[in-house]
Formats: structure tokens, C-alpha cells, sequence
């Protein structure tokens, strides 16, 4: 399911910003491709299932989470997890 920036992703571009959108774009792709919803990938990746609505309206996630999600993210696309 395709999301259009919001918040905190419209307002001038930093690099936290930058990278934050490449995330979503990523995780967009992989869900759609799948018919995954935001929650779904998030139990997955072992974290909160309102995660992403969190990361994509406010951007009020930690360091560490990110860093989980980007990881659960390649290794489901190399189809190392489920």
C-alpha cells in the first residue's frame, strides 16, 4: 500500500528526513508486493505494530528501532526471515 509523505517527511528536507523516506519507500514496496500491512511487517520485525504509523506521521522512533527495521527489512528481502 502506497503512503504519501506527511508531517514531519513534507517539511525541508535534512538528511534524517532523506533517509527516513528511502525506509518508507523500501518498506512500501515490500509490503505491497506481498499484500503486507504496516502491522503485519512490524510484528514481523519484532517491534510495536504502530511502528510505522509512528516513523511516518511523527518520526518519533528511536535509533535502535530504525536500525531494527532496516535490518528485518533486507534480511525478508534476501527471504532469510518470513
Amino acid at each position: 500500500m502506497a503512503h504519501s509523505p506527511s508531517g514531519w517527511l513534507t517539511e525541508p528536507d535534512t538528511s534524517t528526513q532523506k533517509h527516513a523516506q528511502d525506509l518508507l519507500k523500501r518498506f512500501d514496496a515490500f509490503c505491497s508486493n506481498r499484500g503486507w500491512s504496516d502491522s503485519y511487517f512490524a510484528k514481523q520485525a519484532g517491534v510495536d505494530d504502530s511502528t510505522i504509523a509512528r516513523l511516518r506521521d511523527t518520526g518519533r522512533v528511536t535509533l535502535a528501532i530504525v536500525v531494527r527495521l532496516e535490518r528485518s527489512l533486507a534480511e525478508m528481502e534476501k527471504g532469510v526471515a518470513k
